[in-house]
Protein backbone atom coordinates (compact mmCIF):
# COMPACT_ATOMS: atom_id res chain seq x y z
CA UNK A 1 0.00 0.00 0.00
CA UNK A 2 1.38 3.40 -0.95
CA UNK A 3 2.10 5.75 1.95
CA UNK A 4 0.40 9.12 2.01
CA UNK A 5 1.94 12.55 1.87
CA UNK A 6 5.64 13.34 2.08
CA UNK A 7 8.23 10.85 3.23
CA UNK A 8 10.18 12.27 6.17
CA UNK A 9 13.51 10.89 7.33
CA UNK A 10 14.42 11.42 10.99
CA UNK A 11 18.05 11.29 12.13
CA UNK A 12 18.29 10.55 15.85
CA UNK A 13 15.40 8.51 17.33
CA UNK A 14 15.26 10.27 20.70
CA UNK A 15 12.57 12.04 22.70
CA UNK A 16 12.14 15.13 20.51
CA UNK A 17 12.23 12.91 17.42
CA UNK A 18 9.15 11.12 18.72
CA UNK A 19 7.36 14.47 19.01
CA UNK A 20 8.28 15.22 15.40
CA UNK A 21 7.13 11.77 14.28
CA UNK A 22 3.72 12.24 15.91
CA UNK A 23 3.44 15.64 14.23
CA UNK A 24 4.36 14.19 10.83
CA UNK A 25 1.69 11.50 11.11
CA UNK A 26 -0.95 13.92 12.42
CA UNK A 27 -0.30 16.17 9.42
CA UNK A 28 -1.02 13.37 6.95
CA UNK A 29 2.56 12.49 6.03
CA UNK A 30 4.69 9.48 6.97
CA UNK A 31 8.03 8.64 8.53
CA UNK A 32 9.86 7.00 5.64
CA UNK A 33 13.11 6.22 7.45
CA UNK A 34 14.92 6.64 10.76
CA UNK A 35 18.64 6.45 11.49
CA UNK A 36 20.45 5.93 14.78
CA UNK A 37 23.57 4.13 16.03
CA UNK A 38 21.67 2.18 18.70
CA UNK A 39 19.88 -0.43 16.62
CA UNK A 40 17.53 -1.49 19.41
CA UNK A 41 16.40 2.11 19.97
CA UNK A 42 16.05 2.75 16.23
CA UNK A 43 14.06 -0.45 15.68
CA UNK A 44 11.71 0.43 18.54
CA UNK A 45 11.20 3.90 17.07
CA UNK A 46 10.50 2.40 13.65
CA UNK A 47 7.95 -0.01 15.05
CA UNK A 48 6.20 2.72 17.03
CA UNK A 49 5.79 5.01 14.02
CA UNK A 50 5.28 2.40 11.27
CA UNK A 51 8.57 3.35 9.68
CA UNK A 52 9.53 0.88 6.92
CA UNK A 53 13.29 1.51 6.90
CA UNK A 54 15.70 1.68 9.83
CA UNK A 55 19.33 2.61 9.27
CA UNK A 56 22.48 2.60 11.40
CA UNK A 57 24.00 5.63 9.69
CA UNK A 58 22.72 9.00 8.53
CA UNK A 59 24.46 8.51 5.17
CA UNK A 60 22.11 5.64 4.40
CA UNK A 61 19.01 7.63 5.29
CA UNK A 62 19.79 10.68 3.17
CA UNK A 63 20.50 8.42 0.16
CA UNK A 64 17.04 6.82 0.42
CA UNK A 65 14.89 8.05 -2.48
CA UNK A 66 11.70 7.65 -0.44
CA UNK A 67 12.90 10.46 1.83
CA UNK A 68 11.60 13.84 0.66
CA UNK A 69 12.84 15.85 3.64
CA UNK A 70 14.99 15.31 6.72
CA UNK A 71 14.53 16.22 10.38
CA UNK A 72 17.83 16.32 12.26
CA UNK A 73 17.26 15.40 15.91
CA UNK A 74 20.61 13.85 16.74
CA UNK A 75 22.95 14.97 19.57
CA UNK A 76 23.97 18.64 19.45
CA UNK A 77 27.52 18.02 18.24
CA UNK A 78 26.25 16.07 15.20
CA UNK A 79 23.68 18.56 13.91
CA UNK A 80 26.07 20.23 11.46
CA UNK A 81 27.43 16.94 10.12
CA UNK A 82 23.99 15.43 9.60
CA UNK A 83 22.51 18.60 8.12
CA UNK A 84 25.36 18.82 5.62
CA UNK A 85 24.84 15.19 4.60
CA UNK A 86 21.16 15.83 3.93
CA UNK A 87 21.79 19.05 2.01
CA UNK A 88 24.42 17.45 -0.22
CA UNK A 89 21.95 14.65 -0.95
CA UNK A 90 19.42 17.25 -2.12
CA UNK A 91 17.11 17.08 0.92
CA UNK A 92 15.64 20.14 2.67
CA UNK A 93 16.26 20.03 6.41
CA UNK A 94 14.52 20.94 9.65
CA UNK A 95 17.29 21.02 12.25
CA UNK A 96 16.77 20.95 15.97
CA UNK A 97 18.50 23.66 18.02
CA UNK A 98 21.41 24.23 18.03
CA UNK A 99 21.70 24.16 14.26
CA UNK A 100 25.43 24.72 14.92
CA UNK A 101 27.62 25.29 17.95
CA UNK A 102 29.83 27.96 16.39
CA UNK A 103 29.49 30.81 13.92
CA UNK A 104 32.03 29.32 11.45
CA UNK A 105 30.05 26.06 11.39
CA UNK A 106 26.80 27.93 10.74
CA UNK A 107 28.40 29.91 7.91
CA UNK A 108 29.65 26.64 6.47
CA UNK A 109 26.12 25.27 6.51
CA UNK A 110 24.89 28.35 4.66
CA UNK A 111 27.50 27.77 1.97
CA UNK A 112 26.59 24.09 1.69
CA UNK A 113 22.89 24.91 1.37
CA UNK A 114 23.56 27.50 -1.32
CA UNK A 115 25.76 25.11 -3.30
CA UNK A 116 23.08 22.40 -3.10
CA UNK A 117 20.25 24.85 -3.87
CA UNK A 118 18.53 23.67 -0.68
CA UNK A 119 17.56 25.23 2.62
CA UNK A 120 17.63 24.65 6.36
CA UNK A 121 14.76 25.54 8.67
CA UNK A 122 15.72 25.82 12.35
CA UNK A 123 13.41 24.46 15.05
CA UNK A 124 13.16 27.53 17.27
CA UNK A 125 9.99 26.11 18.77
CA UNK A 126 9.49 28.90 21.31
CA UNK A 127 8.16 30.99 18.43
CA UNK A 128 5.35 28.44 18.01
CA UNK A 129 4.31 28.03 21.64
CA UNK A 130 0.96 29.64 22.38
CA UNK A 131 2.17 32.00 25.13
CA UNK A 132 5.10 33.56 23.24
CA UNK A 133 2.94 33.83 20.12
CA UNK A 134 0.31 35.81 22.04
CA UNK A 135 2.98 38.09 23.45
CA UNK A 136 4.38 38.62 19.95
CA UNK A 137 0.85 39.41 18.70
CA UNK A 138 0.69 42.21 21.28
CA UNK A 139 3.93 43.60 19.88
CA UNK A 140 2.69 43.39 16.30
CA UNK A 141 -0.99 44.29 16.51
CA UNK A 142 -1.23 46.53 19.56
CA UNK A 143 2.10 48.31 19.32
CA UNK A 144 3.30 47.01 22.69
CA UNK A 145 6.96 47.94 22.44
CA UNK A 146 8.88 46.12 25.13
CA UNK A 147 11.20 48.44 27.06
CA UNK A 148 12.62 45.76 29.35
CA UNK A 149 12.45 42.01 28.91
CA UNK A 150 13.53 39.48 31.54
CA UNK A 151 13.90 35.89 30.32
CA UNK A 152 14.76 32.94 32.57
CA UNK A 153 15.26 29.25 31.82
CA UNK A 154 16.27 27.33 34.92
CA UNK A 155 16.25 23.56 35.13
CA UNK A 156 18.19 20.66 36.63
CA UNK A 157 20.37 18.88 34.10
CA UNK A 158 23.32 17.60 36.11
CA UNK A 159 23.23 14.21 34.41
CA UNK A 160 22.88 13.18 30.77
CA UNK A 161 19.12 12.96 31.05
CA UNK A 162 16.65 14.61 28.71
CA UNK A 163 13.39 16.38 29.46
CA UNK A 164 11.47 13.07 29.45
CA UNK A 165 13.70 11.65 32.17
CA UNK A 166 15.33 9.13 29.83
CA UNK A 167 19.14 8.79 29.88
CA UNK A 168 21.09 9.73 26.78
CA UNK A 169 24.66 9.29 25.59
CA UNK A 170 25.57 12.96 25.13
CA UNK A 171 26.07 16.07 27.25
CA UNK A 172 23.88 19.13 26.72
CA UNK A 173 25.27 22.65 26.21
CA UNK A 174 23.42 25.36 28.09
CA UNK A 175 24.49 28.35 26.02
CA UNK A 176 24.24 26.90 22.51
CA UNK A 177 21.06 24.91 23.20
CA UNK A 178 18.76 26.57 25.73
CA UNK A 179 20.63 29.86 25.35
CA UNK A 180 19.95 29.78 21.61
CA UNK A 181 16.24 29.22 22.20
CA UNK A 182 16.03 32.01 24.76
CA UNK A 183 18.12 34.50 22.79
CA UNK A 184 16.22 33.91 19.55
CA UNK A 185 12.89 34.39 21.32
CA UNK A 186 14.19 37.55 22.98
CA UNK A 187 15.19 39.14 19.66
CA UNK A 188 11.86 38.06 18.16
CA UNK A 189 9.86 39.61 21.02
CA UNK A 190 11.92 42.80 20.96
CA UNK A 191 11.32 42.86 17.20
CA UNK A 192 14.92 43.75 16.39
CA UNK A 193 18.27 42.17 15.65
CA UNK A 194 20.23 45.41 16.14
CA UNK A 195 21.54 44.84 19.65
CA UNK A 196 24.71 44.80 21.68
CA UNK A 197 25.31 41.91 24.07
CA UNK A 198 27.42 41.41 27.15
CA UNK A 199 27.39 37.94 28.67
CA UNK A 200 29.21 35.44 30.81
CA UNK A 201 29.29 31.67 31.00
CA UNK A 202 29.89 29.92 34.29
CA UNK A 203 33.00 27.82 34.81
CA UNK A 204 33.07 24.30 33.39
CA UNK A 205 31.53 21.88 35.86
CA UNK A 206 33.77 18.92 36.69
CA UNK A 207 31.05 16.31 36.20
CA UNK A 208 30.05 17.37 32.68
CA UNK A 209 32.97 19.42 31.39
CA UNK A 210 30.48 22.10 30.32
CA UNK A 211 29.33 25.43 31.80
CA UNK A 212 26.12 24.97 33.77
CA UNK A 213 25.15 28.64 34.10
CA UNK A 214 24.94 31.60 31.76
CA UNK A 215 23.74 35.19 31.85
CA UNK A 216 23.59 38.01 29.34
CA UNK A 217 22.36 41.58 28.98
CA UNK A 218 21.19 42.96 25.63
CA UNK A 219 20.70 46.60 24.72
CA UNK A 220 18.95 47.79 21.57
CA UNK A 221 20.01 50.79 19.54
CA UNK A 222 17.03 52.72 20.93
CA UNK A 223 17.88 52.03 24.57
CA UNK A 224 15.69 49.04 25.41
CA UNK A 225 17.06 46.23 27.60
CA UNK A 226 16.78 42.49 27.99
CA UNK A 227 18.32 40.15 30.56
CA UNK A 228 18.78 36.39 30.09
CA UNK A 229 19.44 33.95 32.93
CA UNK A 230 20.04 30.23 32.48
CA UNK A 231 21.07 27.40 34.79
CA UNK A 232 21.30 23.61 34.72
CA UNK A 233 21.67 23.45 38.52
CA UNK A 234 18.24 24.72 39.54
CA UNK A 235 16.16 22.42 41.74
CA UNK A 236 13.16 24.65 40.99
CA UNK A 237 12.26 24.71 37.27
CA UNK A 238 11.57 28.22 35.97
CA UNK A 239 10.58 29.06 32.40
CA UNK A 240 9.35 32.62 32.05
CA UNK A 241 9.39 35.96 30.29
CA UNK A 242 8.51 39.29 31.90
CA UNK A 243 7.82 42.05 29.36
CA UNK A 244 7.64 45.61 30.68
CA UNK A 245 6.97 49.07 29.34
CA UNK A 246 5.72 52.27 30.95
CA UNK A 247 2.07 51.21 30.72
CA UNK A 248 1.98 47.42 30.98
CA UNK A 249 3.71 44.40 32.47
CA UNK A 250 3.11 40.93 31.09
CA UNK A 251 4.26 37.75 32.80
CA UNK A 252 4.47 34.63 30.66
CA UNK A 253 4.91 31.49 32.74
CA UNK A 254 3.73 27.88 32.34
CA UNK A 255 1.49 28.70 29.40
CA UNK A 256 -0.25 31.64 31.10
CA UNK A 257 0.17 35.19 29.88
CA UNK A 258 -0.87 37.56 32.66
CA UNK A 259 -1.28 41.34 32.67
CA UNK A 260 -1.66 42.61 36.23
CA UNK A 261 -4.31 40.50 37.94
CA UNK A 262 -6.07 39.19 34.83
CA UNK A 263 -5.15 36.15 32.79
CA UNK A 264 -4.84 37.06 29.14
CA UNK A 265 -4.12 33.62 27.70
CA UNK A 266 -4.43 30.38 29.63
CA UNK A 267 -3.74 27.56 27.18
CA UNK A 268 -5.24 24.86 29.38
CA UNK A 269 -2.53 22.48 28.15
CA UNK A 270 0.15 20.70 30.10
CA UNK A 271 3.74 21.69 29.17
CA UNK A 272 4.13 18.40 27.27
CA UNK A 273 0.88 18.90 25.34
CA UNK A 274 1.79 22.52 24.62
CA UNK A 275 5.10 21.37 23.16
CA UNK A 276 3.33 18.77 21.02
CA UNK A 277 0.98 21.45 19.67
CA UNK A 278 3.82 23.87 18.94
CA UNK A 279 5.91 21.25 17.13
CA UNK A 280 2.88 20.31 15.03
CA UNK A 281 2.45 23.92 13.88
CA UNK A 282 6.19 24.27 13.29
CA UNK A 283 6.47 21.01 11.33
CA UNK A 284 3.38 21.91 9.30
CA UNK A 285 5.19 25.06 8.14
CA UNK A 286 8.27 23.01 7.27
CA UNK A 287 6.40 20.34 5.33
CA UNK A 288 4.26 22.90 3.51
CA UNK A 289 7.44 24.61 2.33
CA UNK A 290 8.79 21.25 1.16
CA UNK A 291 5.56 20.40 -0.69
CA UNK A 292 5.32 23.83 -2.32
CA UNK A 293 9.06 24.13 -2.94
CA UNK A 294 9.14 27.48 -1.19
CA UNK A 295 11.39 28.92 1.47
CA UNK A 296 10.32 28.11 5.03
CA UNK A 297 9.89 30.44 7.99
CA UNK A 298 12.85 30.64 10.41
CA UNK A 299 15.42 29.72 7.79
CA UNK A 300 19.09 29.55 8.79
CA UNK A 301 19.69 33.07 7.49
CA UNK A 302 16.96 34.35 9.82
CA UNK A 303 18.74 33.08 12.93
CA UNK A 304 22.27 34.15 12.00
CA UNK A 305 21.95 37.27 14.21
CA UNK A 306 21.28 34.94 17.16
CA UNK A 307 24.26 32.75 16.26
CA UNK A 308 26.55 35.77 15.98
CA UNK A 309 25.52 36.93 19.46
CA UNK A 310 25.99 33.43 20.88
CA UNK A 311 29.48 33.34 19.37
CA UNK A 312 30.33 36.77 20.80
CA UNK A 313 29.58 35.60 24.34
CA UNK A 314 31.37 32.29 23.71
CA UNK A 315 34.47 34.16 22.51
CA UNK A 316 34.45 36.33 25.64
CA UNK A 317 34.14 33.21 27.81
CA UNK A 318 37.02 31.50 25.98
CA UNK A 319 39.19 34.61 26.35
CA UNK A 320 38.35 34.89 30.05
CA UNK A 321 39.25 31.23 30.59
CA UNK A 322 42.52 31.64 28.67
CA UNK A 323 43.49 34.68 30.71
CA UNK A 324 42.62 32.84 33.90
CA UNK A 325 44.90 29.96 32.92
CA UNK A 326 47.69 32.41 32.09
CA UNK A 327 47.34 34.07 35.50
CA UNK A 328 47.40 30.67 37.18
CA UNK A 329 50.57 29.72 35.30
CA UNK A 330 52.20 33.01 36.22
CA UNK A 331 51.34 32.45 39.89
CA UNK A 332 53.13 29.10 39.80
Amino acid sequence: MKSSGLGVGIIGPGAIAAVHARAVLALGHHVAAVAGPDRRQADAFGNTFSCPRVYDRAEQLVADDTVDAVIVASPNRLHVEHTELALKAGRPVLSEVPVATSLPAALGLQATAAAADQWVMVAHTLRYLEGPRKLRELVESEGFQIAHLSARRLLRRQTNTGWTGQPRAWTDQIWWHHGAHLLDATLWLLDTTSVEISGRLGGKWARTGEPMDAAAVLSTMDGRLAGLTLSYHSQLPVDEFVAINENHTYLLREGRLVNGDSTVTPTGLSPADELEAAVRVQDAAFLQAVANRTRPPIELADVMPTIRLLQHVQDDADLQQSQGCERADAAL
